[in-house]
C-alpha cells in the first residue's frame, strides 16, 4: 500500500493507472500484451484503449449499419477536445494533452484495422458490416 501511494504521488502527472515496476515481472506476458503500455517515462500503465467500448445500444447501432466502437471513439474525441478547450490550469492541460495523444494513436489504429489491441491479440473477429 505504501509503494502504491509513493508511485501515485510521484507518477500521477498523467491520468493513468501505473503498474509498480516490481510487479511487471510477475504479470503473465499474455495479460501484459493485452492491457499494458510502456510510457515515455519508463513506467508501464493500463492501456484504456485496448478493449472495445461502445455507446448506447450496440446491437441497434450494428443493425443500422454503424460501428458502435467507432461512434464511441468519436464521442470520446469530442470530450477530450472539450477538456482541452476548457482547461484553465497548466497541469490539467498537460493531462488532457497526454490522453489526447493516446487517444489519437488508438483511434488511428482502429480506423486502419477495425480492431482493438485486445481483439488483435486474442484473435477476436467481429462480423463486418
Amino acid at each position: 500500500m505504501l509503494r502504491a501511494y509513493r508511485i501515485e504521488s510521484s507518477a500521477a502527472v498523467y491520468p493513468r493507472i501505473v503498474v509498480d515496476p516490481e510487479l511487471i515481472d510477475q504479470i503473465s506476458r499474455g495479460f501484459w500484451d493485452l492491457v499494458l503500455l510502456l510510457d515515455s517515462d519508463g513506467l508501464w500503465f493500463v492501456d484504456p484503449f485496448s478493449f472495445k467500448a461502445t455507446i448506447g445500444n450496440a446491437s441497434e447501432l450494428v443493425a443500422d449499419g454503424y460501428d458502435p466502437h467507432e461512434l464511441y471513439l468519436v464521442e470520446l474525441g469530442r470530450h477530450i477536445e472539450n477538456g482541452i478547450c476548457n482547461a484553465k490550469q497548466v497541469d490539467h492541460l498537460a493531462k488532457w494533452t497526454w490522453i489526447k495523444m493516446r487517444y489519437e494513436a488508438a483511434h488511428e489504429e482502429y480506423m486502419r484495422t477495425r480492431e482493438t489491441k485486445m481483439e488483435k491479440i486474442m484473435g477476436i473477429a467481429e462480423p463486418s458490416h
